[in-house]
């Protein structure tokens, strides 16, 4: 643990209780999100046949989807709501793994050439308002 991260729990009196090493079952609310993540990452990647190789972004997919799922815990809002006090999905949900087509802005590409991509959606970026798109013949992300 850091000294200096244990120092600001110290201040903040917050009493930090550690887990034994290789003890998951110690810590079960974070093994059960695990197991949930997983989950939901394994149920949409096979419905659509997506490669494993894919599998972070499936994770990375499932952890968007549902932060922003309404929950009837929450009174039917979903954590994002909670935390931002704002239901956010700054673009339209998509399915995973569903044929989609990219423009292609390559300065290569004439007026006669074929004008988009036709990828496989793999999720939200994260970075800007938009998909995250793999293209299977080049193999990179759009």
């Amino acid at each position: 643990m850091n000294n200096v991260f244990g120092a600001y729990l110290s201040e903040h009196g917050i009493i930090l209780q550690t887990t034994c090493p290789n003890t998951p079952p110690q810590n079960v609310v974070a093994e059960r999100k695990n197991h949930h993540l997983l989950e939901v990452a394994r149920s949409i990647m096979f419905q659509m046949n997506v490669p494993k190789y894919l599998w972070s972004e499936a994770v990375l997919t499932a952890v968007y989807l549902i932060n922003r799922m309404p929950y009837r815990i929450l009174g039917m809002k979903s954590p994002l709501e909670l935390l931002l006090e704002q239901q956010e999905f700054k673009v339209p949900p998509m399915v995973f793994g569903c044929v989609c087509f990219i423009r292609d802005h390559r300065p290569s590409v004439g007026k006669l050439d074929p004008q988009t991509v036709k990828c496989v959606f793999i999720g939200y970026s994260s970075t800007q308002k938009g998909y995250k798109c793999w293209d299977p013949i080049e193999k990179n992300c759009l």
